[in-house]
């Protein structure tokens, strides 16, 4: 899976990459047209919760290299990377990552993976110096909230060492910003990491 860059949740006309290779020969296959397509899409939610269930009732469309976005419009680029135009509603609120792939007779598609990110309304900060950070909880720069405010809420590492990893809180100690969450993440923060709190 390739991870791509963030995209702002509402964001419209957005567009991700698809790389197949030829099943066969291990070779980037530059040949297909939307045609060979079937794509399909699968949406993160917030919470922790069963991810959404994957959506694969698409008309895939002929698209150029810098045509107008056109949902489920599919071209090759380059080198077999394909450029997919995805539907607003994949980008819509209420889920913290998109993955889209295809199945394609005798190929293998590399799914591209990005993260939905909520810069306005939502919590901004920054891994502290307050203490030692964990995989199960770090400290922050987030002040002023209560425990009752961020509990069940989910943080979202969006840049640093961290970044990609999200987890579900279960506590926020005022001092020092101290954020407990459940489950653990991949990677343990460092200061300066980057988060949202959705």
């Amino acid at each position: 899976m390739n991870k791509l860059s963030p995209i702002v949740f509402g964001t419209t006309d957005q567009s991700t990459l698809l790389k197949v290779i030829d099943a066969g020969t291990g070779i980037p296959d530059q040949s297909l047209t939307y045609t060979d397509f079937a794509l399909w899409y699968r949406r993160e939610v917030l919470g922790g919760a069963t991810p959404l269930a994957i959506a694969q009732t698409f008309t895939e469309v002929t698209q150029t290299a810098t045509g107008a976005h056109a949902d489920y419009g599919v071209v090759h680029l380059e080198e077999g990377v394909y450029r997919v135009d995805l539907p607003d509603a994949a980008f819509a609120v209420g889920a913290i990552g998109v993955t889209t792939g295809a199945v394609i007779t005798d190929k293998i598609v590399i799914e591209s993976y990005h993260d939905i990110i909520y810069p306005d309304g939502i919590i901004h900060g920054t891994v502290d110096t307050g203490g030692t950070h964990t995989l199960l909880k770090c400290f922050t720069t987030v002040d002023g909230y209560s425990a009752d405010q961020l509990i069940n809420g989910v943080i979202v590492f969006t840049g640093g060492t961290a970044s990609g990893c999200r987890a579900k809180i279960t506590d926020y100690v005022a001092t020092n910003g101290e954020i407990l969450f459940s489950g653990g993440i991949a990677t343990v923060p460092v200061n300066g990491d980057r988060f949202v709190i959705v």
